[in-house]
């Protein structure tokens, strides 16, 4: 890998990320990775930082590279079919649940806002607002407070209704665009659905030997819910901004593939 580029990877939930950003700090030396979720980067010295090439962790942000100056950044990240994103993300929360308490996925999917990867998207675009990276990691650092104390998951559930309400159709067309500006800055953009094949044409370009064998997400048993036809058109209806990027990202990724090839 080449020290003078910085390769920064947003992470979205339940795309496979954790297989990827894994494999990749296997073949780096510690000193040359940071999980941003776990390490405090102000903590690091310059001569410490310099060494750095590689960072993850689901507080990452689009500007975050300013952190690590004299460094060259490439930003990384993984879309997945909101369908399958969601019902992967339901038994994973389930999986949280204690066993009386669990919802079903229309209860669970009722509570949660529309497209959801578009405004993680849009947030992540606009973190070059020292408020709304702040907010950003106080909204994750909290949930991970409250998976801790809340066992029955009963704020769990009022705070989802608090936080349903949607954005106006302006606004909402606003953050889209944010969020295909973010896919424009990346340098490659993966696909859950053909990870294997997408991660060879990324550790090519980061002159990263081997290849992600039998990788995707981290597997969480589907007991509770098998994904039909007609939940996955409802998702889709009720998602279209989601799957409008999701569709921008193939093309992204295809015309990328294409060009390294």
């Amino acid at each position: 890998m080449d020290d003078k580029i910085l390769w920064i990877f947003l992470h979205t939930p339940r795309s496979g990320g954790t297989s990827l950003f894994k494999y990749i700090e296997k073949k780096l030396f510690p000193e040359e990775t940071i999980r941003i979720d776990a390490t405090k980067l102000s903590k690091k010295t310059a001569a410490e930082k310099k060494k750095i090439r590689f960072v993850t962790g689901h507080t990452t942000y689009f500007g975050i590279h300013k952190l690590i100056p004299g460094k060259i950044p490439r930003y990384i990240t993984i879309l997945r079919d909101p369908a399958e994103m969601l019902v992967s993300l339901y038994h994973s929360r389930m999986d949280e649940f204690q066993e009386n308490r669990k919802q079903s996925f229309e209860k669970w999917y009722s509570l949660r806002k529309r497209n959801e990867t578009t405004l993680l998207f849009d947030e992540l675009f606009r973190s070059t607002n020292k408020k709304i990276v702040l907010f950003h990691i106080i909204k994750v650092k909290l949930r991970l407070i409250l998976d801790k104390i809340d066992k029955t998951k009963t704020i769990h559930t009022f705070l989802k209704k608090l936080r349903k309400k949607q954005n106006s159709l302006s606004v909402e067309k606003e953050k889209f665009q944010n969020a295909k500006k973010l896919l424009d800055e990346c340098w490659f953009i993966c696909i859950t659905e053909h990870l294997n094949d997408d991660s060879k044409f990324l550790f090519k370009g980061m002159g990263i030997k081997g290849k992600l064998k039998n990788s995707g997400v981290s597997k969480i048993p589907r007991k509770l819910f098998t994904l039909d036809k007609k939940t996955r058109e409802k998702i889709y209806q009720e998602n279209p901004l989601d799957v409008e990027l999701y569709n921008y990202a193939l093309k992204l990724n295809k015309a990328k593939k294409e060009k390294f090839s």
